[in-house]
């Protein structure tokens, strides 16, 4: 909550410990470089912290494509978004992509599978580890249908873009949300708040109160990207404005989905993927497309191992 106008700082001393105002905003616009400065004080454990720098390891000696992972992408009426998510999905480590659905796209990549049938069908494939759904999904009763299938399919999942304005508050069985990560935008987020009736205001509050209801791991993104699942709630050192454009969202989508498949620990897989998000955009460069961005995730795979 803002108490009053803000004043743009060059440098801010954190003393002690990092405050969660430090990577909130509109605090955090203003603050300028941060530096922790150590008091010698010891704390008791927190619940909240400052999310580290992952390290992605290489492949098992024994690995093939299904031990690495097999990611089903469900695609809907607009093939571009999960296009684009899937494209980013095949950079991020899983071992197999797939894209689910029936409508093709002439700018789908010869190494990516393309399977239309229904994913009620498609998702029978005990070998699919986890599954990204929502991009380019659209809203009707035949993406209704679809998001049912990914949910009753039991497997670990990711839903973005219009599968949240999909999500009902009819999910009150953990065993099935406790597989769910979903990752949601400032707009996205106030339609799960109105669908699962959350009254809190504040990105963090939404953010906390939703995971507690419904027990999915949150990862609510945006300039202050907070992380939040049964482990606790994760802050990100600022990321790049650069990613302010159309389809980036689709594409740390597609990273959390890869990397969910690749070892499924959700929160681990929304903490990598974050983290990937961001290093790829220093590596395209300004006024980068989100394709381009996809592309640049082989070299910041690279920077974390």
């Amino acid at each position: 909550q803002q108490l009053g106008p803000l004043v743009d700082y060059d440098l801010t001393l954190a003393l002690g410990a990092w405050k969660r105002a430090h990577f909130l905003m509109p605090a955090m616009a203003s603050m300028g470089t941060k530096r922790l400065v150590s008091l010698d004080l010891e704390f008791s454990e927190l619940s909240d912290s400052l999310s580290d720098r992952p390290k992605i390891h290489a492949p098992a000696p024994d690995a093939h494509k299904y031990k690495r992972g097999l990611l089903a992408v469900v695609a809907g009426p607009m093939p571009g978004a999960s296009l684009l998510a899937a494209q980013a999905a095949m950079r991020s480590g899983a071992g197999y992509v797939k894209l689910v659905g029936e409508h093709s796209h002439p700018d789908a990549p010869a190494d990516l599978v393309v399977d239309g049938r229904p994913p009620s069908e498609a998702l029978e494939d005990e070998r699919i580890s986890a599954v990204l759904i929502g991009p380019g999904l659209g809203r009707d009763e035949a993406a209704r249908e679809q998001l049912s299938a990914v949910i009753d399919s039991g497997k670990q999942c990711v839903l973005d873009a219009d599968a949240l304005h999909l999500l009902r508050s009819d999910l009150s069985n953990h065993a099935v949300t406790e597989n769910m990560l979903v990752t949601p935008h400032e707009g996205e987020m106030a339609k799960l708040c109105e669908a699962f009736e959350i009254s809190f205001f504040g990105k963090l509050d939404r953010a906390k109160a939703l995971a507690d209801q419904t027990g999915m791991t949150v990862l609510a993104k945006g300039p202050d990207t907070i992380l939040v699942g049964v482990d606790g709630t994760l802050f990100f050192p600022r990321g790049s404005s650069w990613l302010s454009i159309a389809g980036t969202g689709d594409v740390l989508a597609g990273i959390a989905a890869s990397r969910l498949a690749h070892h499924g620990d959700i929160m681990r897989a929304g903490e990598e993927a974050v983290w990937l998000h961001h290093e790829a955009a220093l590596r395209a460069g300004p006024a980068f497309t989100a394709s381009a961005l996809a592309h640049s995730l082989g070299y910041a795979m690279a920077s974390l191992l």
